[in-house]
């Protein structure tokens, strides 16, 4: 009978551990999803947290083209008087 008592315990304990495992896993897989669907929330509905970066602007543009040294002076004036529209 003590055998079989100890075949019942291992098979109990091997069951429990791999419970525990697949409770861990599949805990881990709720967060995920969870996550995973507000942040599509939020971007559908516009409600995205936001750094205050606002739109470029053609300007902005030109400006780091000068910058960069793609342009010299003179062509960026004359471009940023063609953009202000003067």
């Amino acid at each position: 009978m003590k055998a079989s008592h100890d075949v019942r315990l291992v098979g109990l304990r091997r069951f429990a551990t791999l419970v525990r495992h697949d409770f861990r896993s599949a805990h881990d897989a709720f967060i995920v999803i969870t996550v995973v669907i507000i942040k599509w929330v939020l971007r559908a509905t516009g409600l995205v947290w936001q750094s205050d970066v606002r739109p470029r602007t053609p300007l902005d543009t030109l400006k780091d083209r000068f910058t960069r040294a793609d342009i010299d002076r003179a062509e960026f004036e004359e471009r940023k008087q063609l953009l202000s529209g003067s």
